[in-house]
């Protein structure tokens, strides 16, 4: 694929900025930043559901499942004083700025951000949570994300006795497996966990530039932008948590250095980024200037539906590419398509009832995709098929 050739001039001084930031960043400890007894500030939720998802519920209940494992949630009078007086309304992504500031007048060792991606009270109740700790310095790190997504039926067990009919059973079990697995958090079992995918999760296609992914197998990691996707489905947040999974899974990998959406979504304010039907070369540039990229990940979500069309079976399709952003090229693409009850085993076994959970199983096969053929392009590195 080519492309036409634009050039964006920047200041020096700004780029330079960046990457003395970026410099630090990898110098610091990420794994520390996690550790129980860290005092955090967890942000009001972001409903992405639609449906007036109770977000002071949830947040009250991950606040309490964090105090029970150690950790030292930011009272919520601080919290609101700090969101006043920096005047802050968006709780969806937090930037490089407010996290030094955070750190600096909260005492907090990091930020816990959370979006509801899935809500329904009535039988059955659907829950889907996805968490976030970036560290309260600067560069805004990310280090660690996870998705707790749970349908009232996923588990009826003998006679019905596993169903659940009470969402807020599903908020209280959803917070303690966040908070426990922030408690747990070890990035290598991660990075494992994320190369172990079932081929019904694989994409469709897929395609990979060989002689970008040789330099990248043997470079240092990468760092990787994932942009807000264009969503041709009628439930615009799907793109929202679709972008969201990509973080997740590409940080998983446990060989990418993957930006906060927060300081993207400041970068592209700042850049004046308007994605209306997908990303454009100069603003490739522009992102690069801003953050000192490697890579850039954006994307199409094509299909979609929380229910399908029998109840409990939901669909997704995507697509994705990657554009290195000093040859302004596409290196990696592919295309992801899946539904709930595809290849159900005997009485429904293997059936996913939860749309969030079919996001994330096609989204990891997509990333553990990539990073099978980066690693097997490692020297001294056989990656097998898994």
């Amino acid at each position: 694929m080519r492309f036409a050739i634009f050039s964006t001039v920047y200041s020096a001084d700004r780029v330079l900025l960046r990457i003395a930031a970026a410099a630090w960043l990898c110098s610091a400890s990420p794994v520390a930043l996690a550790a129980a007894g860290s005092r955090v500030a967890v942000f009001p939720p972001v409903d992405r559901t639609g449906r007036s998802a109770p977000v002071e519920q949830v947040q009250a209940a991950i606040e309490s499942s964090m105090s029970a494992r150690g950790f030292a949630p930011l009272p919520r009078t601080e919290l609101e004083e700090f969101f006043r007086r920096h005047r802050i309304r968006h709780t969806g992504g937090i930037s490089d700025e407010t996290a030094r500031a955070i750190g600096a007048e909260s005492n907090v060792d990091g930020v816990l951000l959370t979006s509801v991606d899935d809500w329904e009270t009535v039988d059955p109740p659907r829950l889907a949570l996805t968490s976030r700790w970036v560290a309260a310095a600067p560069g805004a790190s990310l280090t660690w994300m996870e998705t707790s997504a749970h349908h009232g039926h996923e588990r009826p067990g003998a006679f019905g006795l596993g169903l659940v009919t009470s969402a807020e059973i599903l908020i209280q079990r959803a917070s303690e497996e966040i908070a426990g697995s922030l408690a747990a958090f070890d990035r290598t079992s991660e990075a494992e966990d994320h190369r172990r995918v079932p081929w019904r999760f694989r994409p469709g296609s897929f395609a990979l530039n060989p002689d970008w992914a040789a330099a990248a197998a043997s470079g240092p990691p990468l760092r990787v932008a994932v942009l807000p996707f264009v969503v041709d489905a009628a439930w615009r947040d799907a793109g929202d948590v679709v972008v969201s999974q990509f973080v997740r899974w590409l940080l998983a990998t446990g060989e990418m250095d993957v930006l906060e959406p927060g300081v993207i979504r400041e970068a592209l304010l700042e850049a004046r980024v308007i994605q209306e039907d997908g990303l454009s070369l100069p603003q490739v540039d522009a992102l690069r200037a801003l953050l000192d990229l490697d890579l850039i990940v954006s994307g199409r979500v094509t299909d979609y539906e929380a229910m399908g069309s029998a109840p409990g079976s939901p669909f997704l399709g995507f697509s994705a590419r990657a554009i290195d952003v000093r040859t302004r090229q596409t290196v990696w693409s592919s295309f992801s398509f899946g539904r709930g009850d595809d290849r159900v085993g005997l009485f429904g076994t293997a059936r996913i009832r939860s749309s969030i959970t079919l996001t994330s199983e096609l989204v990891r096969g997509a990333v553990s995709k990539l990073d099978e053929e980066l690693r097997s392009r490692r020297p001294g590195e056989k990656e097998g098929n898994r």
